[in-house]
């Protein structure tokens, strides 16, 4: 089973049948059923899409877009983006690392 390119984090659904793959390469999310152990969506997002995760009601996923310093909710049942969110954080204002 492959996903799109730089797989950078995974969250997987409470009820433990989905997985919600980030891939920063990409700008987009792989969502993998487990049991099928196969991609069955795949949906687009904004640029080096960071973290991944899912509410606890399991009907949404949040995804950061690093790269855009925008947010995309994921409603898990249509596997669309409900909306994009300006980041409150840019990523240029975050401080170095080095």
């Amino acid at each position: 089973m492959g996903v799109h390119a730089k797989p950078y984090y995974v969250s997987v659904s409470s009820d433990g049948q989905r997985a919600y793959v980030a891939n920063s390469g990409s700008a987009n999310v792989s969502v993998v059923d487990l049991a099928k152990r196969a991609v069955i969506a795949t949906i687009r997002v904004g640029r080096r899409t960071g973290i991944g995760k899912v509410s606890t009601d399991g009907k949404l996923v949040v995804a950061s877009n690093r790269a855009d310093d925008t947010i995309s909710i994921i409603d898990t049942e249509r596997l669309a983006v409900r909306s994009t969110l300006k980041s409150a954080i840019s990523r240029r204002t975050w401080p170095s690392c080095r």
